[in-house]
């Protein structure tokens, strides 16, 4: 007999904060023409002060997410900064190399006309 008297407050209090929880998921209006004790509303603040830790680190996990994301872009788009860099480069050099291999042919062309 002991035992079942120990589980009857705590299935109450369960029963209890399951009908508050419900409450407070449908608004003020869901508690009216009921007195909310301190007791309840001690238990409402505690639950929603929990639920709003469940949202500041789902907020937090969602934040360090996307700055992992940028950290990603801002590495693709500094390699592709590199790459279009380098292709740049290389079409100079190109150039010069076509301007020069020009040069030495006019060059040629000119000593062999004397």
């Amino acid at each position: 007999m002991g035992k079942h008297d120990a589980k009857q407050p705590k299935l109450h209090f369960e029963q209890k904060r399951s009908t508050r929880l419900g409450e407070l998921e449908q608004g003020p209006q869901a508690a009216e023409g009921r007195d909310l004790t301190a007791e309840d509303q001690d238990e409402d603040l505690r639950t929603l002060m929990l639920q709003m830790r469940s949202s500041l680190r789902n907020i937090d996990t969602k934040l360090d997410n996307l700055t992992s994301q940028l950290d990603s872009v801002k590495a693709q788009v500094s390699t592709h900064e590199t790459s279009v860099r380098i292709r740049n480069a290389r079409n100079e050099l190109q150039a010069v190399c076509l301007l020069q291999e020009d040069q030495l042919k006019n060059k040629q062309l000119s000593t062999v006309d004397m």
